[in-house]
């Protein structure tokens, strides 16, 4: 039977948002350590970039609730998820200790990693075992119920952390978040049939532009700092949506968009991630006028080695695994 090809919308935001994860560490590790740029120009562009990291988290979660949402639990995707985890954190780790010697408490957490040393992973693989869990008491739920969890949901989770920030300042990034974004996917799937594209457009717009006014003016943007903003929620939002609403097929978008998780796998592991920065820090452009050129051109040089790199692990662990099948095959017979 043949695999069922996805639609390349979604694929296509799977880009975008690893794009503006990447991007996101460069301006709060790379690009200045988090530092503004004086020019003006550079300064809105850097707080522009700055919220996208959580945006792109976001935008990972709901794409993912919502081919999740009815579908059963599978060892398949978790196994997957763990191999390059540790794969990439051996790799890494043998390469950097043969630099700077071993350390039993490296090789342990790089074996570990996908509970040490990427937070991402360790929240993912929690959301596909619970997600499914989930998924069995949506069905039972009455429309008008699912659409009262979404709501109560996003007062609890959205509304109630942004009051408490204007009245005294403080901000929480809540990781129960990602779960409950789960009924409002469910949700879109189930009952949403049509989509306001001038709408989730305006939506987005605004959103975008108030988040990244709040960076200018505000000491702390807590939009940078936590995924259960509101203005976070809507970006996400209404970019799927209007990812979704894009019915198109290209084997070349799918393909790319398979990488996406190894390239956070790459540029965010632990021993990279230190090098790499520290080397983008070094090159001093933060207060050069050209600075977004900068920052663009770094972020997809990043980027498109890291695809070229999980494009050769996914070869070599689809070759792994024909010749594992072929061995097992003859054994088989024999």
């Amino acid at each position: 039977m043949s695999q069922k090809v996805r639609q390349s919308g979604l694929e296509l935001l799977r880009i975008i948002a690893m794009l503006l994860i990447v991007a996101h560490h460069f301006v709060v590790h790379g690009g200045g350590g988090g530092i503004a740029p004086s020019e003006p120009f550079n300064n809105a562009f850097f707080n522009f970039v700055s919220i996208g990291g959580k945006i792109g988290v976001n935008v990972f979660f709901m794409i993912s609730a919502y081919f999740l949402c009815d579908k059963k639990f599978s060892f398949k995707g978790i196994i997957k998820t763990i191999s390059a985890s540790v794969f990439y954190s051996l790799l890494f780790f043998t390469i950097f200790s043969c630099i700077n010697g071993f350390s039993w408490q490296g090789f342990a957490e790089s074996i570990l990693s996908f509970i040490f040393q990427y937070w991402f992973v360790a929240i993912y693989l929690l959301f596909m075992i619970i997600v499914p869990i989930l998924a069995m008491l949506i069905k039972k739920l009455s429309k008008q119920i699912h659409f009262d969890i979404c709501a109560i949901g996003f007062i609890v989770l959205c509304v109630v952390p942004a009051i408490i920030f204007l009245i005294n300042g403080w901000h929480f990034d809540s990781k129960i978040f990602f779960f409950y974004l789960v009924f409002p996917m469910s949700y879109i799937k189930l009952y949403v049939k049509k989509i306001n594209r001038p709408l989730m457009a305006t939506v987005l717009v605004l959103c975008y532009a108030i988040g990244t006014v709040m960076g200018i003016f505000l000491p702390s943007n807590p939009n940078v700092a936590c995924s259960n903003t509101i203005i976070n929620f809507f970006i996400a939002l209404s970019l799927f949506m209007l990812f979704k609403g894009f019915n198109f097929t290209s084997k070349f978008i799918n393909g790319v968009a398979s990488t996406t998780f190894g390239v956070y796998l790459i540029h965010d592991n632990p021993y990279v991630r230190n090098v790499l920065w520290k080397f983008v820090a070094s090159l001093g452009q933060i207060q050069k006028p050209y600075w977004f050129v900068f920052c663009i051109a770094t972020v997809l040089a990043i980027y498109l080695i890291c695809t070229v790199i999980e494009i050769a692990r996914l070869a070599l662990f689809g070759a792994v695994k024909k010749l594992f099948a072929k061995k097992t095959a003859k054994m088989i017979n024999f």
